[in-house]
């Protein structure tokens, strides 16, 4: 299972989809609570090479905690807590300027009624 590491300069979390899939909903819950929004990030890479260079830019990019998880071959998911899309947004244009052959998309999480 993963777990959030604690040190301050520790890197970013990589998760299998099962656990990945369990932490997005509890931190949905927790977006509630902290006032932000939970963005739900793809990035696909075109090809084994983008997608090598992605995931080692996400793990010296990223900071410590964030979660991510690869999906499938060349598609990362990530989860970004943001209190607009144009900071979730900042990551992303950091992946797509960085590593050439990535798109990504992001989403907000709906909030609960």
């Amino acid at each position: 299972m993963c777990a959030s590491p604690l040190a301050p300069n520790a890197p970013p979390v990589k998760c299998e989809p099962p656990e990945f899939r369990t932490l997005y909903r509890l931190n949905a819950r927790l977006a509630l609570r902290l006032e932000e929004t939970l963005y739900l990030c793809v990035l696909r890479a075109r090809d084994s090479e983008a997608a090598d260079a992605l995931e080692r830019h996400l793990r010296t990019h990223l900071c410590a905690g964030e979660l991510y998880c690869q999906m499938q071959p060349g598609v990362i998911y990530l989860q970004v807590f943001a209190k607009s899309e144009e900071r979730a947004q900042v990551l992303l244009c950091d992946a797509t300027d960085c590593v050439p052959g990535v798109t990504a998309q992001l989403k907000p999480v709906p909030k609960g009624e």
